[in-house]
């Protein structure tokens, strides 16, 4: 059944009035019927909303108004009975909650998610500036047990009216909304502008109201509006729609029976907002046609219940000028007031601490293999020194002692450096750090138990680790395979006079000695030109196992002419070239160029890319971005193929393959980026890098969506593809994803980025199969929709406009895309269907097995699949003895791999046989079984619960009479099941 059309759109049927409305409308029942309290009426709605798009959110958020209304009542009500303060009332009262909740939201998910639930603290967070204060406030009066069920019950029932009624039979949608909130809302802890102007206006209109009498029907209105005080469309907009409340509210008491009904209290508000909802309706539908594209919501008031609360005040003062003057002037000086607090914080020196921070989350893990370790740790030095006051580094002789320990044991080995043992003897030592401000910059060490042997040691140094990640993983190598006994790889890349630059070849210095007898530092550096070096310092290069392990680097690299070394510094520096580098990994394994020559070949190639559990750590995803993201989507026109190399041997060293260059079907070429083990991340990008368009996929482990994008990929010309794979992190994909895209649309010279979005789902607004296109962004955006909508045309997709909400939110928007155009597409089951590839590419897919192939028909008509599958039952094979269609069922909705090999083995032994089809509605199994009564014929679509299933797609589990199996065609398509008398 296609959703009714009931809301207008251009921005009005994704934005959350409407399910405020429902909130104020069942409170104000609530509050006529039962007596319950009228307050936090934004609450209702607005809760619902969250708890529908991300019940964790909405979760939080009720916690914090706990946390709130406990704090602020044990120093307004209990506090004061020791003499130390006096009791709050009025707007005091609110003043200390909306103080309270700021304490609570910093105490919550700055302090308790990141140390209880590390996991979780990324993931979990409160949404909505001032709902926390109004959800504590409403429970002040009655208690908090009778205010949670005052404000729980009307929520409970705007949830339910959302998800089983507007939202999937109208063209109501959250989406919008969750694009705009999710990303603003988690960046709390980053962004406390909004806040000090909060409060700022909040203490500014609770002084005018006691010194000059000025009411604004709540402190929090002018606070609020000094949000928008630099955009003055929105300004003027409240205000203007006050007054046009006003007017159509006096203009209805004078000429119809409300004149002579009692409107006061919470009848008044719920009528002005009620009149306020009917107009930005009216205004949208009008708008909205006539500006097609637009944003219609960002032309009306802000807020949802501000213009209401304007508007209820001029009615009772009887006067415009009284309450939107002073209204104006006080949330003018908040933002001036504001703006100065925050300018001067900013000029006070907050360096931080040269205090180690703590460790409360989950470390991340080096690779075992030695060598990808060293490159590992090697990519998370620090390019800049730490910005607090006077950091130390570690004393040499304490990494020394550490050392030693942990050579000399297999116990863990305390000390100020975190020990991990891999693989081949090597362990490492690194700096633990709660995040990458927090690192001070401590050298790494591998070494082996066999190199603190007695003896002259020689140690390397890689003291330009994140400009030449090689020269670490070189090191690693080196280390493992015993031609060096240790070697430190810089905690901080920079000026060598610098202390932990200078720590770094303290370390080696000190690991190298023997007693009093000195050993050899060697420095592994990449040379500035294509010639390399051996720089000999005094007699540094007389070792034996130097001069060893200089004839073995010749053996690959070619004669390493020597020159004489610096005074100061290591006893000898090894300058390789990027070439002579790229030799020594050019033996490691590759994988043949596979052809992309096609969006089929293409999508084969990313056939067994499937989604992860894993969690990247931030170790994980620095690593990822500095070795391989950067590299390959940065704008290049000159051939890169020993830069291709190391990429390529670094990528396989992060667990993922680095596939081509291979020709595309447009003419040009491509890398292809793809998970060898579990991770949550893969792309396509152009051999030039990213200059211009990036298509992503939040969610891109489904083949279905993967078919799609690779088509529109290839018909907009883009230059990147990016997958994610993780399971959840929201509209906005995983961490991994997220960071992809910051580095493809980071501002470089040779880049203007463009963003297109693609999202798996029903956009109830739309007809099945018809593709909802929102823009965003600068001036851009037009032509980059309409590049889209023309693109999706061409492979035979209709699509609408409807612009992104985003609504009040503008400003957190902008500070998470800037002004970079962005377009996000969502695709029905019906729309992916439209873009799968052929069935040649569907033939390869994984999910076919011997037992199980693929089936080829005309049009993907379920019903030649079960003729066929008939055809091929031989004569004389026993009915199946047991449920073969149950085994079916768990097969393909619980994706049961027991019942999938069951179910082969009745196949091969039994008159029953299944097969999978690209169906028109999608993948399915159909299975065709021959008993006594004649024949059963099923087909079950693959993975129901998947986000790529569409409930609306009928299903139905009894059995349909038919004659013959090719009377079932109706049964099968609806994903039924059939019995027949005849094949």
């Amino acid at each position: 059944m296609n959703p009714l059309h009931l809301f207008p759109t251009a921005g009005f049927d994704r934005s959350t009035t409407t399910p405020v409305l429902l909130g104020v409308l069942i409170s104000w029942c609530f509050t006529e019927t039962f007596g319950w309290v009228f307050a936090g009426l934004v609450v209702p709605g607005y809760l619902a909303a969250v708890f529908a798009i991300d019940p964790r959110a909405g979760m939080v958020d009720v916690a914090e108004a706990i946390f709130t209304y406990g704090l602020s009542r044990a120093i307004g009500e209990h506090l004061p009975r020791t003499g130390l303060t006096s009791r709050v009332f009025g707007r005091e009262r609110f003043l200390l909650i909306v103080l309270s909740s700021i304490v609570v939201r910093l105490a919550v998910e700055g302090a308790l998610l990141p140390r209880f639930a590390p996991h979780a603290a990324g993931s979990f967070f409160s949404i909505g500036l001032v709902v926390v204060p109004l959800a504590a406030n409403a429970c002040w009066k009655t208690g908090l047990a009778k205010g949670l069920v005052q404000s729980g019950v009307p929520t409970l029932l705007v949830y339910l009216l959302l998800k089983l009624v507007l939202l999937p039979h109208t063209n109501l949608s959250l989406a919008g909304f969750e694009l705009a909130t999710e990303d603003v809302a988690s960046s709390f802890l980053d962004s406390p502008k909004a806040y000090i102007l909060l409060i700022t206006g909040a203490i500014l209109a609770a002084a005018a109201n006691v010194l000059d009498g000025w009411d604004f029907n709540g402190i929090l209105v002018p606070a609020l509006l000094s949000l928008v005080v630099l955009e003055p469309v929105k300004l003027g907009a409240t205000f203007i729609e006050a007054v046009v409340i006003v007017m159509i509210a006096a203009a209805l008491l004078k000429s119809t029976r409300l004149g002579r009904a009692n409107v006061e209290g919470p009848r008044r508000l719920v009528l002005f907002f009620s009149i306020d909802y009917a107009a930005r309706f009216v205004f949208a539908s009008i708008v909205g046609r006539s500006l097609p594209g637009a944003d219609v919501v960002g032309l009306m008031g802000f807020g949802y219940l501000l213009p209401t609360l304007l508007a209820v005040k001029i009615a009772q003062r009887g006067s415009a000028p009284l309450v939107l003057l002073p209204t104006a002037q006080v949330s003018v000086g908040a933002f001036a007031l504001g703006t100065l607090i925050g300018f001067s914080a900013a000029m006070v020196d907050t360096a931080p601490s040269a205090a180690r921070a703590a460790i409360t989350r989950p470390l991340g893990r080096a690779p075992l293999d030695p060598e990808a370790a060293a490159l590992w740790v090697g990519a998370l030095a620090r390019t800049t020194p730490h910005e607090g006051k006077g950091p130390k580094p570690v004393a040499a002789t304490e990494v020394v002692g550490q050392v030693d320990r942990a050579a000399a044991s297999d116990e863990h080995a305390a000390g100020p450096l975190e020990l991990q043992r891999l693989e081949r003897g090597v362990f490492l030592l690194r700096e633990p750090f709660q995040s990458l401000e927090d690192r001070f910059g401590d050298p790494a060490v591998l070494a082996t138990a066999s190199g603190r042997a007695a003896g002259r040691r020689v140690t390397l140094v890689v003291d330009r680790p994140v400009g030449a990640p090689e020269t670490a993983a070189l090191a690693g190598r080196l280390v493992a395979e015993g031609r060096v006994d240790a070697a430190v790889i810089a905690g901080q890349q920079g000026d060598d006079t610098a202390p932990f630059a200078r720590a770094t070849l303290e370390v080696a210095r000190a690991l190298s000695a023997r007693g009093d007898t000195p050993g050899a530092v060697i420095a592994l550096r990449r040379a500035e030109g294509a010639q390399g070096r051996v720089s000999v310092r005094g007699d540094g290069g007389s070792a034996a196992r130097v001069d060893a392990l200089v004839l073995a680097l010749e053996r690959a690299t070619g004669p390493l002419p020597r020159a004489a070394g610096p005074a100061q510094g290591p006893d000898v520096v090894i300058e390789l070239p990027e070439s002579a580098i790229a030799k020594l990994f050019a033996g490691d394994p590759k994988a043949t160029p596979p052809s992309i020559a096609s969006p089929a070949a293409l999508a084969t190639v990313l056939d067994d890319v499937r989604a992860t559990t894993a969690t990247a750590s931030l170790e994980d995803l620095l690593a990822l971005r500095r070795l391989v993201l950067e590299p390959l989507f940065t704008p290049s026109t000159a051939p890169r193929p020993h830069l291709v190399t190391l990429v390529r041997a670094s990528a396989g060293k992060l667990g993922y393959e680095l596939l081509g260059p291979s020709p595309l079907a447009d003419g040009g070429e491509a890398f292809v980026l793809r998970p060898a083990a579990p991770r949550p991340f893969a792309a396509v990008v152009r051999t030039t890098g990213v200059t211009g368009t990036i298509v992503e996929v939040p969610h891109g482990f489904h083949d279905r969506m993967r078919d799609a994008a690779i088509r529109v990929t290839l018909g907009l010309g883009a230059d990147a593809l990016l997958l994610g794979l993780e399971h959840g992190g929201g509209s906005r994909g995983g961490n991994a994803l997220r960071l992809a895209h910051a580095v493809a649309s980071a501002e470089v010279a040779g880049r203007v980025a463009n963003i297109v979005l693609l999202y798996e789902g029903i956009d109830e607004r739309t007809a099945p199969g018809v593709v909802s296109i929102g823009a965003w962004g600068g001036v851009g955006r037009e032509p980059l929709a309409a590049l889209t909508r023309s693109t999706l045309s061409a492979l035979g997709v209709q699509t609408i406009e409807g612009p992104l909400d985003l609504g009040p939110r503008e400003l957190g928007a902008r500070a998470l895309f800037g002004e970079t155009p962005l377009v996000a597409a969502t695709l029905d089951r019906a729309a992916l269907h439209a873009l799968s590839l052929d069935e040649s590419r569907f033939s390869a897919r994984s999910l076919t097995t011997p037992a199980l192939p693929a089936l080829l028909t005309h049009d993907g008509a379920l019903v030649d699949a079960a003729s066929k599958l008939a055809a091929a039952i031989p004569e004389g094979l026993p009915a199946p003895n047991v449920d073969v269609l149950d085994l079916a069922r768990r097969s393909t909705m619980e994706q049961s791999i027991v019942a999938r090999r069951s179910l082969a083995a009745v196949l091969s032994s039994s008159a029953a046989r299944a097969g999978i089809v690209h169906g028109r509605q999608g993948d399915f199994l159909v299975l065709v079984a021959r008993n006594d009564k004649g024949w059963i014929a099923a087909a079950l679509p693959f993975d129901p619960r998947a986000p790529s299933f569409d409930p609306r797609a009928p299903r139905d589990s009894k059995v349909t009479e038919a004659k013959t199996l090719r009377d079932c065609a109706a049964v099968l398509d609806a994903a039924g099941v059939c019995r027949a008398a005849a094949p």
